[in-house]
């Protein structure tokens, strides 16, 4: 049975229809301003069309790269391709050379009758190439000093001229090795080479003479001529560079010693002029005045010996430690 509403019931209903139309009036209003959060205003829509242009660009530039970088890499590997080609190639055309060599040498094998004497000729090949060789040396030696000697003539041209002389000595020390190594009788063998050596020796003499005789003037030499005298040390000290080599090589050669023969002229030349003067007054000859006299120019030349000497020579030469030591 079906109970009737009463006045009571009327009013309940009225007042939860009317909270229910406030929930949902709140609610659509609180929906409205959430969407308007959502939707973005007028200058954010604008910064949104530039962000879209710039990604637009950078993915155009990205794209543009990405495409360079791709063709890069497919070229070299291209190359790489190209390349392990080339090398199968050489290597099948080694490998076919190798084959080919192989088979050459079995077939020359069976050639061959005999071995040994394919070896001796070989020996006797390469002997009579070093005897060639040596003639040529021994058959040049006396145009080759005389050449020397006609350079010699000119002082402009000591230097190239002892170069000329050095490289000549050096192939007769080379020839006379081989001789004292391979003949049956190297001494007998030098001996008999000796004789196209004279000329060699003479140039040798000249060129030294050549070194002492700075030795009388070298004061005056250095002072107005000084890269003259620096050019006459070089030779010297070249000189004893050979030396030192060939006595390392346990080379067997007589040494030249030309920087203590050169010294040792300095000193006996510098000596003598203090023993003249010396002399001169023990025996009454020379008066005090002009004792003191020649001392003061002697002294005089001891200091020049330090001021202009001295910058022409190596420091290991110690010239003026030298003239020095023998006059005091």
């Amino acid at each position: 049975m079906q109970r009737k509403p009463t006045m009571a019931t009327s009013t309940q209903d009225g007042v939860q229809n009317m909270q229910l139309e406030q929930i949902v009036s709140r609610s659509r209003m609180e929906a409205v301003d959430a969407l308007a959060r959502l939707i973005p205003s007028a200058t954010q829509m604008g910064s949104l069309q530039e962000l879209r242009k710039q990604y637009d660009a950078y993915a155009q530039t990205n794209g543009t790269k990405l495409a360079e970088v791709s063709a890069t890499r497919t070229s070299e590997m291209v190359g790489v391709v190209k390349g392990v080609e080339e090398a199968v190639e050489s290597v099948q055309f080694i490998d076919s050379t190798l084959r080919n060599i192989r088979y050459l040498t079995e077939d020359c094998q069976g050639l061959i009758t005999s071995k040994q004497t394919v070896h001796e000729l070989s020996i006797v090949r390469r002997n009579l190439e070093k005897v060639i060789e040596h003639v040529e040396v021994v058959s040049s030696v006396e145009s080759r000093a005389q050449k020397v000697q006609e350079m010699l003539r000119n002082p402009s041209n000591f230097v190239k001229a002892y170069e000329k002389l050095a490289a000549l000595e050096a192939d007769i020390a080379s020839l006379l090795s081989a001789v004292a190594k391979d003949a049956k009788d190297p001494q007998q063998g030098v001996e008999a080479l000796e004789a196209f050596f004279v000329k060699v020796g003479k140039t040798n003499t000249i060129v030294e003479d050549h070194l002492w005789h700075i030795c009388d003037d070298i004061v005056s030499l250095c002072e107005n001529r000084p890269f003259e005298v620096v050019e006459y040390a070089k030779v010297i000290q070249c000189q004893e560079i050979i030396e030192e080599k060939r006595r390392s090589n346990k080379v067997q050669f007589t040494e030249k010693r030309w920087r203590d023969k050169f010294i040792k002229r300095l000193q006996s030349r510098a000596k003598q002029k203090f023993q003249s003067m010396i002399e001169q007054a023990d025996s009454g000859t020379l008066p005090p005045t002009d004792i003191c006299s020649e001392l003061t120019d002697k002294l005089v030349g001891l200091v020049n010996y330090y001021d202009i000497v001295k910058p022409c020579f190596p420091p290991n030469f110690m010239i003026f430690e030298a003239v020095q030591k023998n006059i005091s």
